[in-house]
Formats: C-alpha cells, structure tokens, sequence
C-alpha cells in the first residue's frame, strides 16, 4: 500500500511538471517574437529616432527651398523654369522617397510599441471585468477573459460570483483561488485550466469541458456537474459535498482525500480513477462505474450501490460492512483484506474475484454467479457466510 501511494505520488508531480512545461497552441511562437524584438529593441530604437531626426532635416530643408521658390516664381520672369534643369535633390522621386521614409517610420513605431499596446488592451479588459463584478450577467467579462487567456494573462484570483459565463473558452488558464460562486459556467471549455482552491461552490457546470484541469483543494459543494468530462483531471482533496454529478466522467481521474458527501453519482463513470480515502458518505449511486478503478481506504459501508460495475477494481483495505451490491458487477475485482460483514451481495458477479483475507462474516452470496469454493475459501470467516443450498453443499456446509 505504501509503493501504492508513493506511485500516486510521483504520477501527480510528473503531471505538474508537464503542465508547468507545456504550452497552449501559438504560445511558443509567440514567445520567439517577443525574444526577437526584446533582442533587438534598443537598436530599433536608435535607427528609429534616427530616421525620424533624418526626415525631420530634410522637411525643413524642402520646407526651406520651396519658400525660396515660391518667391522667385512671384518674381518677372524673362523664360519659364526649366525644371529639367533643377538639381537633383529638388526632382520629385525626392518627395516619394521621403513618403516612403515616413511609412517605414510609421511601421516601425507600431511594431516597438505592439507591447505597449497590448498592455492597453489587457488593461481596457480588466477594466470590464471589475466593472461588471456584482452584476448577474454576461457584462462583456466573456470576450475580456478570452482575450486576456489570449495573451497569457493571469486570471488568479478572479471574482465573478453569480456572473453568467456560459460557453467561455478558456482552455490553460490560470485560474488559481478564482472567486466562481455560484457562476454559470455551462458548456464551458476549461480544459487543462489550474482551478486549485478556487472557489466554485454552487456553481453550474453542466456539459462542461475540465479535461486534465487541476481542481485539487477546489470548493464545489453543491456545484452542477451533470454531463461533465473530468477525464484525467487532479481532484486531490476537492469538496463535492452535495454536488450533482450525474453522468459526469471521472475516467483516469484523482479524487484522493476528496469530500463526495451526499453528492448524487447516478451513472458516473469513474473508470480508472484513483479514491484513495475518498469520503463516500451517504452518496446516492446507482448505474455507476468503477471499472479498473483504485479504492484505497475507502469507507463504503451501509450504502445501497445498485448495477455497479466494480470489474477490474482494486478495492485495498475498504470498509463494506452493511453495504448493498445486489447484482454488481463484480468480475476480477481485488477484495483482499476487505471487510465485507453483514454486506449484501446477492446476484453479483464475481468470476475471478480475489477474497484473500476478506471477512465474509454474516456476508449475503445468495444467487451469485461464476464464484467458485476456492476463491470463497481464501476469505475469512467464509463459513459463517450465506449461501445457497447447493452452494453450501459444495462447500461441505450445512444450512
């Protein structure tokens, strides 16, 4: 058990080391830009302020002939000007070349001054978001935090209780100790977002997308989560007290230390994911799925688990004493060591099912399908168990 934990615990920092190397699509072109610019900005400068001291000479130079033209040409004249004639440096490709010159200027100061204004427009962003806080709608804050997301702007710490942000995308943000009470964020996208000990409770997350996001430590009691994918997703120590978690997908995902109390996990899938003492407390679980999943320490007891599929599950040290698993599927599930008195597992499967060291005290295995007496006989107190009459008989007891 204890390699066990310790292998959860590198499976997590490998997950944060790659979610601190990893960037979201465009970042690292973006990130090449900046450099070159930054590289090359004090030069960029220089030749700018130098092109424009240039130009400014020669437009006081032209500015200076032209004057000295127009009075000559308010003067008699014998002959026409002969413009032929005129020097080089007053022929008119002069002119187009000083247009030019001001164009490159032009472009030139828009590109050294792109963070500048970036930072303008990060600033207009923030200013209607914190202008809008309060307020129950949309208030412009979705296209302000996309945009800010856009350019890699931290949203830590964000407050928009009760704010309508249904279908924002905000994919890899970070989104630490946000202020997201009861918030609509149905049909969300917060895919790979860092939402650790933000505070989400009674927030609607219906159809939402948090694949792989970092939820550990987050508020979500009685928070909406019907339909949302979790897959991958780090919930270590979440609160989910009273949440409605119908038909969420948990797949892959850790829920270790987390609070389910009283939370509805009416067909949830949690194929694959890691409970270690997680509270299970007074759940409602019906049609639920904990195929190939890791229960460590986990306190199941009392609770009525109808059409579960436990196949391929761990269950290591788990308390099912008094539990209901009428009909579960039970097929290659890992029951070492777990304490299954007075439970109730009538018309399970359990092909392949470990009972090393289970305490089948007072145990219910009426009608249960492809259980053989070895795997009963690995179990302790299996003979204080109930069986069926031929079941018994085959174990050599009389009932």
């Amino acid at each position: 058990m204890k390699n066990k934990v310790n292998d959860n615990k590198h499976t997590r920092n490998k997950r944060i080391n790659k979610r601190l190397h990893k960037t979201k699509p465009g970042i690292i072109f973006k990130k090449n830009i900046n450099f070159i610019l930054s590289w090359f900005a004090v030069e960029t400068v220089i030749k700018l302020v130098g092109a424009l001291s240039i130009m400014l000479l020669i437009l006081f130079g032209i500015n200076t002939i032209e004057k000295q033209i127009d009075k000559q040409i308010d003067k008699p004249i014998d002959k026409p000007i002969d413009k032929q004639n005129w020097p080089d440096f007053l022929k008119p490709p002069l002119l187009d070349k000083v247009e030019a010159l001001g164009i490159l200027f032009a472009a030139g100061y828009f590109i050294v001054n792109i963070e500048s204004q970036q930072t303008r427009s990060n600033y207009d962003a923030w200013q209607v978001i914190n202008s809008a806080e309060g307020q129950g709608g949309n208030g412009g804050r979705i296209k302000a935090l996309q945009d800010l997301n856009k350019d890699e702007e931290s949203l830590a710490g964000l407050t928009a209780n009760s704010a309508d942000l249904t279908g924002v995308q905000l994919q890899w943000a970070e989104l630490t100790r946000a202020r997201l009470k009861k918030t609509i964020l149905n049909e969300s996208d917060l895919s790979n977002a860092d939402l650790t000990k933000a505070e989400l409770c009674g927030a609607k997350l219906v159809d939402a997308k948090l694949i792989k996001a970092d939820l550990s430590g987050a508020d979500l009691r009685g928070a909406d989560l019907r339909g949302a994918e979790l897959c991958g997703a780090e919930l270590i120590g979440a609160k989910l007290n009273g949440a409605s978690l119908i038909e969420a997908d948990f797949s892959d995902t850790d829920l270790s230390d987390a609070d389910l109390t009283g939370a509805n996990l009416k067909r949830a899938n949690f194929e694959k994911a890691r409970l270690s003492r997680t509270n299970f407390q007074g759940v409602v679980i019906n049609n639920t799925s904990f195929s190939g999943a890791y229960l460590n320490s986990v306190n199941l007891s009392d609770l009525k688990l109808n059409g579960l599929d436990f196949s391929n599950c761990q269950l290591i040290d788990t308390l099912l004493e008094g539990v209901e698993l009428v009909g579960a599927n039970l097929i290659n599930v890992n029951l070492c060591g777990a304490n299954l008195k007075n439970a109730d597992l009538s018309n399970a499967n359990l092909e392949k099912a470990d009972l090393s060291g289970a305490d089948l005290n007072n145990t219910r295995l009426l009608g249960v399908k492809n259980l053989l007496p070895e795997q009963i006989k690995k179990a302790k107190n299996w003979q204080l168990a109930k069986y069926d009459k031929s079941f018994a008989m085959s174990l050599g007891l009389s009932q």
